[in-house]
């Protein structure tokens, strides 16, 4: 999603998984055309995310960032990055053997970012100065845990390529 300046949004994501269902999704935020200069310096976001399995809510997280907000160049915020991803995958236990292979995977540059995971949820965050980066990061973790999650092989869709 581009966040163009002065605009206004409110995004809400609902997962609602049956007993023994999985989910694996990515959200990748930019602030701003950064290709052309363009920062966020007004405007407003509200973004609200809910995942349920079996009825029971494992996973609920609300943002607000408003343009031009000292959070977006503070360290304990964005840190002046542009760019603020989130991957979210629930309804299995992810093996420590599993998270330890993610936590491998390595960042160019100045982009932070960090894995927790949790009973019935795995979550990966970016923070950074490119989308692009941000999605071939996700990618290699979508690589590795799509067999876990599916017992299907990790093909790389084409429309990714596009």
């Amino acid at each position: 999603t581009i966040m163009f300046d002065r605009a206004s949004a409110h995004m809400h994501t609902s997962v609602e998984l049956a007993p023994g269902g999985g989910y694996l999704g990515w959200e990748i935020l930019c602030l701003g055309r950064t290709a052309s200069g363009e920062t966020f310096d007004a405007g407003d976001i509200r973004q609200t995310t809910e995942i349920s399995v079996a009825g029971e809510l494992v996973w609920s997280e609300r943002c607000r960032l408003d343009g031009g907000s000292p959070l977006l160049a503070s360290p304990a915020g964005l840190a002046g990055a542009p760019v603020s991803a989130i991957m979210l995958a629930a309804g299995r236990h992810v093996a420590p053997e599993l998270v330890a292979q993610c936590r491998e995977i390595k960042l160019d540059g100045t982009a932070r970012c960090g894995i927790t995971a949790m009973p019935d949820i795995f979550v990966a965050r970016y923070v950074g100065p490119s989308s692009e980066q941000a999605k071939c990061y996700f990618i290699e973790l979508w690589r590795l845990l799509r067999p876990y999650f599916t017992g299907r092989a990790a093909v790389t869709p084409r429309i990714w390529t596009t």
